[in-house]
């Protein structure tokens, strides 16, 4: 359970922001340690307490935790490569070179997009921050053209920055808030690249403040 609570762990998004601090992890492990304890002494024959004990924390750090882990490191990399595909679609898209190339590159462009952002909608922490700002799909796409306007068009270890933002929670929660509170164009989109080029899990308290 309080692995629930750590970003290395790879479901903190699916956590409400308000547990996930040290007191919600100690509260955690008082009642894991009380449940044990509670196993341990529940009668006179402590032998067969402590096999119980020690088959269930099996149970429990290896089995279950291993399974959960296990869907969602493979979800999670089917829906990288999914991502990937998108966002190579609409990055090498070719420039225009007429008015028939540049109305056509256009539509193309456009549905693409649109893929692209039901797709990131699919996702229960992108999803659950569409809600929390009150946003909707033509909103990302602002957000989309916007960093590509402010130099987020680029790539930066393996990720098209400025696509990437609307596909991850915590990026596109940062690029609400810094708006929010008036950051730069230029400031936000300096610091979605070091996000994604040096591999992040969360972003840097300073960055809102």
């Amino acid at each position: 359970m309080i692995s629930f609570t750590d970003p290395k762990m790879g479901v903190s998004s699916l956590v409400p922001r308000i547990l996930k601090n040290k007191y919600t992890d100690l509260v955690l492990l008082i009642l894991y340690l009380l449940s044990f304890s509670v196993i341990l002494f529940s009668s006179k024959n402590i032998i067969v307490n402590i096999l119980i004990c020690l088959g269930m924390q099996f149970l429990f750090n290896h089995i279950l935790w291993g399974f959960i882990t296990g869907s969602i490191v493979g979800n999670s990399h089917k829906k990288s490569i999914r991502l990937l595909k998108l966002q190579h679609a609409l990055a090498d898209l070719p420039s225009p070179h007429d008015a028939v190339s540049l109305i056509k590159g256009g539509e193309i462009r456009e549905g693409l997009l649109n893929e692209y952002i039901d797709f990131c909608l699919t996702d229960i922490g992108v999803s659950k921050i569409v809600k929390d700002f009150n946003i909707n799909k033509e909103k990302l796409k602002e957000i989309y053209w916007t960093l590509m306007g402010s130099g987020a068009g680029q790539w930066a270890d393996g990720h098209f920055v400025a696509l990437s933002v609307l596909a991850y929670m915590q990026p596109l929660e940062y690029y609400l808030r810094a708006k929010k509170i008036g950051r730069p164009d230029a400031e936000v989109m300096f610091n979605h690249i070091t996000y994604f080029e040096k591999g992040m899990i969360s972003i840097q308290n300073d960055w809102l403040k």
